[in-house]
């Protein structure tokens, strides 16, 4: 059985990529995680031919400059999803102003979205979405509710993100809204 995801994610930057304790600052895992231009050339062409559409995962500046690099061959099709990732040891965490010259940086009018890994989650999402970004939530990023207790499913992490969107007073986009920002093309 062939699987042919409608979105997938295209790393912008080589960096380290670790799991460290926050509290000890003792490493767990200790790894490089590699996208080079070629990789990043290579893997979003592919993506856009096969009509997967690319979520840009963009850890810091260098790696939105390196993707703008790349697109100027031409061959990303708009929307383009971009999304920030904050909290990777080995990337940033989560800081506001940094957050704002993520936005800045981005061609006027362009949709972002943002992500936060483990204690970074709750604050990212609330600000992109007090600036008109998007929320990405899940156990993938995060464990955890806002108290530190273990999260039950992602389905407590998406009704947190639904309560930011309303303390914002943003609304939740529906399925089919959230299909036409991020110009998935359906089944």
């Amino acid at each position: 059985m062939a699987v042919k995801p409608e979105m997938a994610s295209l790393n912008t930057n080589t960096m380290n990529f670790s799991f460290i304790d926050r509290k000890s600052g003792k490493i767990l895992i200790d790894s490089i995680f590699e996208n080079t231009f070629t990789m990043l050339q290579d893997f979003g062409k592919a993506m856009e031919e096969n009509g997967v559409k690319p979520e840009v995962e963009i850890y810091d500046i260098g790696g939105y400059d390196n993707f703008k690099l790349i697109a100027k061959q031409g061959f990303f099709t708009d929307p383009v999803n971009y999304n920030f990732v904050w909290g990777v040891a080995g990337g940033m965490r989560f800081r506001p102003e940094a957050f704002m010259t993520l936005v800045h940086a981005l061609p006027q009018g362009s949709s972002f979205t943002t992500c936060g890994v483990g204690t970074d989650e709750f604050l990212c999402i609330m600000q992109s979405a007090m600036v008109g970004g998007h929320m990405r939530v899940g156990l993938e990023d995060n464990v955890r509710v806002p108290n530190g207790e273990l999260a039950k499913g992602s389905y407590e992490l998406v009704e947190w993100a639904a309560r930011i969107a309303e303390v914002v007073n943003r609304e939740p986009a529906t399925p089919d809204e959230a299909r036409a920002i991020m110009g998935l093309r359906g089944n």
